[in-house]
């Protein structure tokens, strides 16, 4: 699920975002709370950075985009909170390969450690599930991590298969196919390797939680990416979120409707791999109906495939 207080700024409340209702179908959250109790200290923080070569930029993006992950590892990447939206400022065809440089810092992870609801505002005190899902969600958040993001895209322009295959065999050769460290990716000069391949690229960077300019050479952009974790956070961000059901807190046949029909529409529960394409399916006739509407595009062929 992609939650739109993803990215968005850790307040200094001791239990924001904790307790906040949200619906996981719909993919919203929502400000009202049924749920009180307390709340633990900041822990368990742990970074993060890695290069990875994605062979595939289009399936990437799709997947990114239609996953149900609450993690803001590619914060901003696509669109999250208003940040750049990388599928429409770049270029991206069935040819187009990826480097993704990407850091996180974790200063730590608050989660509940109590809870019970708020007088009569639980499922069973509702007059509709209808009702009581618009006003409170399916489920509420039950721990939230403040940290800051780091990541640097960049995005190989191949027009033709013949190109892609000449990005793919420079990457091969210097091991970024196969895991490859940061710190060796800069020890054996691989950013003038990127630069050599002859396929025109561009960079998108992104740095949320940390108020610096953003790195403009692929070299210094590898070196941010080890000295992000050191930085002092002075912009935290809400950068991973996990949910708990309300049906953790009471046995009720009224919701056990609701918690059945979550956990198939997000095949939490092992949902057929038919079920999970169309679900995908749906969503992305709906991405690419939002995208086209922006400019006044027809889209009868898509509408009748929906």
């Amino acid at each position: 699920m992609k939650h739109q207080l993803l990215g968005s700024s850790f307040k200094n409340d001791s239990q924001y975002p904790l307790f906040q209702g949200c619906n996981i179908v719909n993919e919203e959250d929502i400000n009202n709370k049924a749920v009180k109790g307390s709340v633990s200290p900041l822990h368990d923080g742990k970074n993060k950075h890695y290069i990875s070569y994605i062979e595939s930029t289009l399936n990437f993006v799709n997947d990114n985009r239609l996953n149900m992950s609450a993690d803001i590892s590619l914060g901003g990447l696509f669109g999250a909170n208003g940040k750049v939206e990388f599928a429409k400022n770049t270029e991206i065809n069935s040819f187009t390969s990826s480097i993704l440089i990407y850091s996180k810092q974790v200063e730590g992870v608050i989660s509940i450690t109590e809870k019970s609801f708020i007088d009569k505002r639980s499922p069973d005190n509702a007059e509709s599930m209808k009702s009581y899902v618009r006003k409170y969600g399916d489920s509420f958040i039950s721990s939230a991590s403040k940290a800051g993001v780091y990541w640097m895209m960049i995005t190989f322009k191949s027009e033709s298969m013949q190109e892609k295959e000449k990005v793919d065999t420079v990457m091969k050769a210097n091991g970024i196919i196969k895991p490859l460290t940061i710190e060796g990716a800069l020890e054996s000069g691989f950013a003038q390797k990127i630069e050599n391949t002859g396929v025109s690229f561009e960079r998108v960077v992104e740095i949320l939680g940390v108020n610096k300019p953003k790195p403009q050479s692929i070299k210094d952009g590898l070196e941010y990416a080890i000295k992000f974790l050191s930085e002092d956070l002075t912009s935290p961000i809400i950068a991973d979120i996990k949910t708990q059901g309300y049906e953790s807190l009471l046995e009720s046949e009224r919701f056990s409707k609701v918690a059945s029909n979550r956990d198939f529409l997000t095949y939490s529960k092992g949902v057929p791999n038919d079920r999970v394409l169309l679900v995908k399916l749906i969503k992305g006739i709906q991405a690419v109906k939002k995208a086209y509407s922006r400019y006044d595009i027809p889209l009868e062929e898509i509408n009748e495939l929906e």
